[in-house]
């Protein structure tokens, strides 16, 4: 995943000046099941309430389990579905309605997508191992002594050696062969150099070898200003960032060992063996979790791409952070306007597009919401609940549940002391730019009912898994998530927070229908934030928080609702700042 990322950060291609506007009704599509008359009826009530256009219900063919098949997916519904929104180029947004699956399963363990490339990868490995020990063996040979004879005659490499033990050796033997290049006499030294020039660069491709030239070059060393050398640095950063733009084309193919095979090619002479090594081990490792499940409503987000990976999730080029990422580039060398690379070019002219303004993603996303609930006059309750609080407003208290108090430092994306900073930063932001009634509970156990005294109008918290505690009495049109593993395993039944949430009271939700990780929760900083400026759906600010698609998570409630509309609570000047820059907000 690193390597996917770094490669897909550097060389993006260029962005249109496109942008998102709020969400319309005739950009919603519903998804019913035809063999379902409370999946029907749910469907007919919100299409009429939300004035959703007839033409944008799609009805599947029949009654499905709550987990289906990757096979059945492929065959039965995707292609179906892809070719009727084809025709609906302006739908931005599915709505799944009560009997709609909730899950696709991932391959079987010995399927070809996984065992067979896994065999393919560790065959691989195998082979780049022994082309390091080549590059190994002419580095002995460069300024030979009798004990860089003896080494190289003893040395071997097992074919599992580690790639981080590999490069050791090979940062090993460079030190060696520049002791030895000190002691042979000036004039001799030329051809020694090409030799292990041409070394590293077998060991550490083209982006090696552009690292050393630029820490030449940032050295002031005489000759990297020549035009000459000048030149030879642009030539070799222009055909380093094509062969990474081809790259990035195929990291976003199906995988296969045809696939694999040439993304190797590639990644050796851009990176070197060393690179191929640890593209493979983090593949082998991905691979082996075989993690290719995914929520039925994130695998309908790449429902606009033609074929993606499976093996884990993707990410979701709606999230602010994503986008922030890849707007960011990797090569910050700036030149004049005609010579600047597409990559440099990623966003132009976002400074014109009005401030709070959604940016198109790079790549197609279906936004995509669920109607469910225990009970279908649950379900149909709170959408009568949604669209009359979005009538009037949202009131009542935020409940944020931490489990510790506000940790120092800048914890890592995705920990628990990050969860828990978010928490306690969105506590701090409602205290000073909202007249908010805010209750923050830091003292580790969950909150109970003589600690909930207000109606709730948002709500988070973590953990308690699988076991929904009774403390908070929601809101009509209420928003609240508790961030645990699998509490959208099941919408209907059980003691999981996400259906208990819904039964509850609180009309919007969310969850992951299995093991998600943590870093697959919005932040309540960030996700909250949005939601109570009152100028985005709750599904733009969903899709504007999450970070992967092809994934664990479903959203559940109306995505048209915008529960603050007519009474923001606070203003766009006061998100969080990342949010803020990525808004283009002053």
């Amino acid at each position: 995943m690193n390597v996917f990322y770094s490669i897909l950060g550097i060389f993006l291609g260029l962005l249109t000046n496109f942008v998102y506007g709020s969400l319309l009704p005739e950009e919603v599509a519903v998804i019913a099941t035809a063999g379902s008359e409370d999946s029907l009826n749910i469907a007919r009530f919100y299409v009429t309430s939300r004035k959703i256009p007839p033409r944008n219900v799609f009805l599947l063919p029949k009654k499905y389990p709550e987990t289906i098949s990757r096979e059945v997916w492929n065959r039965e519904i995707r292609p179906e579905l892809k070719g009727w929104l084809k025709t609906r180029p302006t739908v931005r947004c599915l709505v799944c309605c009560w009997d709609v699956p909730l899950r696709i399963g991932g391959y079987p363990n010995d399927a070809v997508q996984v065992a067979g490339r896994i065999r393919f990868l560790e065959q691989k490995r195998k082979e780049a191992l022994h082309k390091i020990g080549r590059i190994l063996q002419t580095m002995d040979a460069i300024a030979p002594t009798d004990e860089s004879r003896k080494a190289a005659s003893e040395r071997s490499l097992p074919d599992n050696l580690s790639t981080v033990a590999a490069a050791k050796m090979l940062e090993g033997e460079l030190r060696n062969v520049q002791k030895r290049m000190a002691a042979i006499p000036k004039e001799e030294r030329t051809a020694s150099m090409r030799t292990l020039q041409n070394a590293l660069q077998a060991a550490g491709g083209l982006r090696g070898f552009y690292s050393i030239l630029e820490q030449r070059r940032k050295s002031n060393d005489p000759l990297t200003q020549q035009a000459a050398f000048v030149r030879q640095l642009d030539l070799l950063k222009t055909t380093l960032q094509a062969r990474m733009s081809a790259l990035r084309s195929l990291e976003r193919l199906p995988e296969s060992t045809s696939r694999d095979g040439e993304m190797l090619r590639i990644l050796e002479i851009c990176t070197g063996v060393v690179g191929t090594l640890q593209w493979m081990d983090g593949q082998m490792e991905m691979t082996r979790k075989n993690e290719s499940a995914a929520s039925f409503d994130s695998e309908l987000s790449m429902i606009g791409e033609e074929e993606t990976p499976l093996i884990r999730w993707l990410p979701n080029y709606l999230s602010f952070r994503t986008q922030e990422f890849l707007s960011s580039g990797k090569w910050e060398e700036k030149k004049e306007e005609k010579n600047r690379s597409s990559s440099e070019m990623l966003l132009p002219g976002l400074e014109e597009i009005a401030p709070g303004t959604i940016p198109k993603p790079l790549y197609p996303v279906m936004m995509v919401a669920r109607l469910e609930a225990p009970t279908v006059d649950c379900v149909l309750q709170r959408i009568q609940e949604m669209l009359a609080t979005e009538q009037v407003g949202l009131e009542g208290a935020i409940y944020l549940d931490a489990r510790n108090p506000r940790p120092g430092g800048t914890p890592a994306m995705g920990s628990y002391e990050k969860m828990d900073q978010s928490l306690h930063d969105l506590a701090a932001r409602l205290k000073e730019h909202t007249s908010l009634e805010v209750h923050l509970d830091a003292e580790g156990g969950l909150f109970q009912k003589k600690d909930c005294p207000s109606q709730a109008a948002l709500y988070c918290g973590w953990y308690s898994l699988g076991k929904y505690v009774d403390a908070i009495r929601f809101a009509p049109g209420a928003v609240a998530y508790h961030t645990a593993s699998m509490e959208a395993e099941s919408l209907k039944s059980g003691t999981l927070w996400c259906p208990q949430l819904l039964q509850h009271g609180a009309a919007v939700t969310l969850g992951p229908v299995f093991e998600p990780y943590l870093s697959a929760f919005p932040e309540p900083d960030e996700f909250y934030s949005l939601v109570l400026t009152g100028k985005y759906t709750m599904v733009e600010c969903y899709y504007l928080t999450k970070p992967f698609n092809s994934w664990a998570m479903t959203f559940v409630g109306d995505p048209l609702y915008t529960p603050y509309k007519r009474n923001p609570a606070l203003k766009l000047e006061d998100l969080p700042e990342t949010l803020k820059t990525f808004l283009k907000i002053p």
